[in-house]
């Protein structure tokens, strides 16, 4: 294996990122970087052939050009050195391989789709099965999660496929739509009927609203409240 070529130390431009706010986590996440190329040696160029991806994206996101790095892209440099995202960005960049990019007024916003359809149902997946974007400004928290609606029984709530932005919950309330996760790893998307914490969730769907559907508590691993809708992705 040909060795890795080394990087010239920065210029001015290049470290023109560290001059920002030091309490920002998007620029701690920047310097990490910049500090894991210098310890481990490595160019810009190197690290993108590595990752499979193009130069110039990762060169201007070190040199501080754009704000951030997409998190899929922190994925792959994290996956081509065989170590984590947060080992390469820190912390902050990283809550298991899920982590996404804090909201911005200016910024769009990258969630990870945790769930992928199967005959008509949704199914959890522990890794991102892909990424989405949200638009800049959406008041959206840093645990929020798409997943894509399987069928039409949202109807005209939810159009088949479309994705929607889940934020897990400790409470829902009557009228909250909602995903429920099950213990079988299924992903039920219904209205909530009415939920007390660690009780049984009972709700409906658009297609049978006359029919309440129950989930038992001890089949319920996790409930998250559908807070956004991404059209056309």
């Amino acid at each position: 294996m040909q060795p890795l070529a080394t990087e010239p130390a920065p210029d001015t431009a290049e470290t023109q990122a560290e001059m920002h706010n030091p309490s920002d986590p998007i620029e701690e996440q920047r310097r990490n970087f910049i500090s894991w190329l210098q310890i481990k040696q490595l160019s810009v160029r190197s690290v993108a052939t590595a990752a499979g991806m193009t130069e110039t994206p990762l060169r201007f996101y070190k040199s501080g050009k754009t704000r951030d790095l997409r998190h899929e892209n922190k994925i792959r440099i994290a996956q081509a050195f065989d170590t984590t995202v947060a080992d390469i960005f820190g912390d902050t960049a990283s809550a298991g391989e899920a982590s996404i990019t804090p909201a911005s007024n200016t910024m769009p916003m990258t969630v990870p789709v945790m769930a992928r359809i199967e005959n008509d149902q949704l199914r959890a997946t522990s890794h991102p099965a892909a990424f989405v974007e949200a638009p800049p400004g959406m008041a959206l928290s840093g645990t929020v999660y798409a997943i894509r609606c399987p069928n039409s029984d949202m109807e005209p709530r939810f159009r088949p496929f479309e994705i929607l932005l889940c934020e897990p919950t400790e409470t829902a309330g009557e009228g909250d739509d909602c995903a429920v996760h099950t213990r079988d790893g299924r992903i039920v998307i219904l209205r909530c009927h009415s939920y007390i914490k660690g009780g049984a969730f009972f709700g409906k769907t658009f297609c049978a609203p006359d029919q309440i559907e129950r989930i038992a508590p001890d089949e319920i691993t996790k409930i998250s409240r559908v807070v956004g809708i991404l059209m056309g992705v």
